[in-house]
């Protein structure tokens, strides 16, 4: 997405913060369309897919620049919007089981 591709050009110039940001931004934007839009709906679909984008660019983020707030607030945002329980348990496990 053009995002992903504004963050790398920022993480270039070693604007890490504003990059990291970036993502977070738009990881947490498309959470909320997940909640917006009914499952049968085709922008629901179209929510979980680029979900599925943000989450791994959060994820490449942090495992070459190493974590900032805003990353783990998106990626904790993000096991809150599946209302799972236990979904955010231990969330830097989970992000190192993700990066390694």
């Amino acid at each position: 997405s053009t995002l992903v591709c504004q963050s790398a050009l920022l993480a270039e110039t070693d604007q890490l913060e504003r990059s990291a940001q970036t993502l977070a931004d738009a990881h947490t934007r498309v959470l909320t369309w997940l909640k917006r839009f009914p499952m049968r709906d085709t922008r629901h679909a179209s929510a979980v897919w680029h979900s599925r984008q943000s989450h791994a660019a959060l994820l490449s983020h942090w495992a070459e620049h190493g974590p900032r707030p805003c990353l783990e607030d998106a990626l904790h945002a993000g096991c809150l919007s599946l209302s799972a329980p236990g979904a955010c348990r231990g969330l830097q496990g989970h992000v190192t089981t993700h990066l390694h």
